[in-house]
Protein backbone atom coordinates (compact mmCIF):
# COMPACT_ATOMS: atom_id res chain seq x y z
CA UNK A 1 0.00 0.00 0.00
CA UNK A 2 2.82 2.23 0.88
CA UNK A 3 5.00 1.40 -2.06
CA UNK A 4 1.69 2.07 -4.53
CA UNK A 5 0.57 5.02 -2.51
CA UNK A 6 4.76 6.42 -3.41
CA UNK A 7 4.45 5.52 -6.87
CA UNK A 8 0.76 7.42 -7.28
CA UNK A 9 2.80 10.68 -5.71
CA UNK A 10 5.58 10.21 -8.17
CA UNK A 11 3.78 9.42 -11.25
CA UNK A 12 1.74 12.62 -10.75
CA UNK A 13 4.91 14.47 -9.82
CA UNK A 14 6.13 13.33 -13.40
CA UNK A 15 3.28 14.21 -15.04
CA UNK A 16 2.92 17.45 -13.51
CA UNK A 17 6.56 18.61 -14.40
CA UNK A 18 6.02 17.21 -18.22
CA UNK A 19 2.81 19.65 -18.17
CA UNK A 20 4.99 22.54 -17.16
CA UNK A 21 7.44 22.23 -18.89
CA UNK A 22 5.34 21.83 -22.29
CA UNK A 23 3.72 25.28 -21.42
CA UNK A 24 7.36 26.77 -20.86
CA UNK A 25 8.40 25.68 -23.75
CA UNK A 26 5.43 26.09 -26.11
CA UNK A 27 4.07 29.31 -24.65
CA UNK A 28 7.28 31.01 -26.07
CA UNK A 29 7.16 29.51 -29.71
CA UNK A 30 3.43 30.07 -29.91
CA UNK A 31 3.72 34.08 -28.89
CA UNK A 32 6.84 34.40 -31.20
CA UNK A 33 4.83 32.53 -33.91
CA UNK A 34 1.69 34.51 -33.79
CA UNK A 35 3.87 38.32 -33.15
CA UNK A 36 6.17 37.06 -36.30
CA UNK A 37 2.96 38.14 -37.99
CA UNK A 38 2.47 41.44 -36.67
CA UNK A 39 3.96 44.44 -37.83
CA UNK A 40 7.58 45.41 -35.70
CA UNK A 41 8.20 47.59 -33.57
CA UNK A 42 11.13 49.41 -34.43
CA UNK A 43 10.87 52.30 -37.14
CA UNK A 44 13.60 50.92 -38.76
CA UNK A 45 11.22 48.01 -40.07
CA UNK A 46 8.77 50.10 -41.42
CA UNK A 47 5.83 48.36 -40.28
CA UNK A 48 6.40 45.33 -41.86
CA UNK A 49 6.10 42.16 -39.89
CA UNK A 50 8.85 39.81 -39.44
CA UNK A 51 7.77 36.92 -42.04
CA UNK A 52 7.26 39.75 -44.28
CA UNK A 53 11.26 41.19 -44.02
CA UNK A 54 12.18 37.67 -44.37
CA UNK A 55 10.79 37.46 -47.59
CA UNK A 56 12.11 40.56 -48.89
CA UNK A 57 15.43 39.99 -47.85
CA UNK A 58 15.38 36.54 -49.14
CA UNK A 59 14.27 37.95 -52.59
CA UNK A 60 17.20 40.69 -52.34
CA UNK A 61 19.63 37.82 -51.86
CA UNK A 62 18.54 35.81 -54.69
CA UNK A 63 18.53 39.07 -57.04
CA UNK A 64 22.51 40.37 -55.85
CA UNK A 65 23.25 36.93 -56.39
CA UNK A 66 21.80 37.11 -59.85
CA UNK A 67 23.71 40.10 -60.46
CA UNK A 68 26.69 38.87 -58.77
CA UNK A 69 27.12 36.03 -61.03
CA UNK A 70 26.12 37.99 -64.37
CA UNK A 71 29.10 40.19 -63.40
CA UNK A 72 31.43 37.06 -62.11
CA UNK A 73 30.42 34.08 -64.81
CA UNK A 74 33.69 32.46 -63.00
CA UNK A 75 32.02 32.39 -59.54
CA UNK A 76 29.92 29.88 -58.21
CA UNK A 77 27.38 31.32 -56.66
CA UNK A 78 24.98 29.14 -54.21
CA UNK A 79 21.61 30.45 -54.34
CA UNK A 80 20.00 30.78 -50.80
CA UNK A 81 22.98 29.87 -49.04
CA UNK A 82 22.93 33.40 -47.64
CA UNK A 83 19.86 33.70 -46.60
CA UNK A 84 19.82 30.46 -45.36
CA UNK A 85 22.64 31.43 -42.81
CA UNK A 86 21.16 34.32 -41.96
CA UNK A 87 18.19 32.68 -40.82
CA UNK A 88 19.78 29.75 -39.18
CA UNK A 89 21.89 32.45 -37.37
CA UNK A 90 18.65 34.06 -36.02
CA UNK A 91 17.16 30.68 -35.09
CA UNK A 92 20.18 29.39 -33.19
CA UNK A 93 21.74 32.56 -31.75
CA UNK A 94 19.83 35.41 -31.87
CA UNK A 95 16.30 34.04 -30.41
CA UNK A 96 17.80 32.17 -27.45
CA UNK A 97 20.52 34.91 -26.77
CA UNK A 98 17.71 37.71 -26.55
CA UNK A 99 15.84 35.44 -24.69
CA UNK A 100 18.94 34.99 -22.58
CA UNK A 101 19.18 38.98 -22.26
CA UNK A 102 15.31 39.67 -21.38
CA UNK A 103 15.84 37.00 -18.25
CA UNK A 104 19.18 39.63 -17.57
CA UNK A 105 16.39 41.95 -16.77
CA UNK A 106 14.28 39.90 -14.25
CA UNK A 107 17.52 38.00 -12.64
CA UNK A 108 20.53 40.53 -11.32
CA UNK A 109 22.79 37.50 -11.02
CA UNK A 110 22.29 36.67 -14.40
CA UNK A 111 23.07 40.25 -15.97
CA UNK A 112 26.70 40.02 -14.02
CA UNK A 113 27.55 37.66 -16.52
CA UNK A 114 26.73 38.66 -19.52
CA UNK A 115 29.16 40.87 -21.86
CA UNK A 116 29.20 44.48 -20.83
CA UNK A 117 28.89 45.46 -24.32
CA UNK A 118 25.76 44.07 -24.83
CA UNK A 119 24.50 45.87 -21.78
CA UNK A 120 25.91 49.18 -23.04
CA UNK A 121 23.67 48.34 -26.48
CA UNK A 122 20.40 48.32 -25.02
CA UNK A 123 20.09 44.45 -25.69
CA UNK A 124 19.34 43.94 -21.85
CA UNK A 125 15.86 45.36 -21.44
CA UNK A 126 14.84 47.22 -18.52
CA UNK A 127 11.60 47.11 -16.49
CA UNK A 128 10.87 43.92 -17.31
CA UNK A 129 8.41 41.74 -15.34
CA UNK A 130 6.64 38.19 -15.57
CA UNK A 131 4.40 39.36 -17.44
CA UNK A 132 6.07 41.26 -20.15
CA UNK A 133 8.73 38.92 -20.40
CA UNK A 134 7.65 37.45 -23.81
CA UNK A 135 6.92 41.23 -25.26
CA UNK A 136 10.27 42.35 -23.80
CA UNK A 137 12.16 39.13 -25.58
CA UNK A 138 10.43 40.05 -28.49
CA UNK A 139 11.73 43.16 -28.43
CA UNK A 140 15.54 42.51 -28.14
CA UNK A 141 15.07 39.60 -30.82
CA UNK A 142 14.02 42.37 -33.13
CA UNK A 143 17.17 44.50 -32.24
CA UNK A 144 19.42 41.66 -32.29
CA UNK A 145 18.10 40.95 -35.93
CA UNK A 146 18.30 44.53 -36.94
CA UNK A 147 22.23 44.55 -35.94
CA UNK A 148 22.39 41.23 -38.36
CA UNK A 149 21.30 43.09 -40.90
CA UNK A 150 23.39 46.02 -40.39
CA UNK A 151 26.11 43.85 -40.28
CA UNK A 152 25.26 42.44 -43.79
CA UNK A 153 26.63 44.60 -45.76
CA UNK A 154 30.16 43.80 -44.98
CA UNK A 155 30.24 40.25 -44.45
CA UNK A 156 32.85 37.95 -45.89
CA UNK A 157 31.05 36.55 -48.90
CA UNK A 158 30.79 39.12 -52.08
CA UNK A 159 27.49 38.12 -53.25
CA UNK A 160 25.81 37.78 -49.80
CA UNK A 161 26.88 41.42 -48.94
CA UNK A 162 23.21 42.72 -48.89
CA UNK A 163 22.81 46.50 -48.58
CA UNK A 164 20.57 47.76 -46.05
CA UNK A 165 16.99 48.01 -46.49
Amino acid sequence: MIIKTFFKIVFVFAKSLIVFLLVVLLTPLTFFGWRATQPMDMPEYHGLSYIQFLAERQDSYDALADTYRAIHPNVKVKNGICFGAELAVEITFSWPVSGLYTLAALSPSVKGHLNPQAIRLGLVPEHVTVISFLPAWWATFEKMVWGLAEHTPHGPVAYCRLAMP
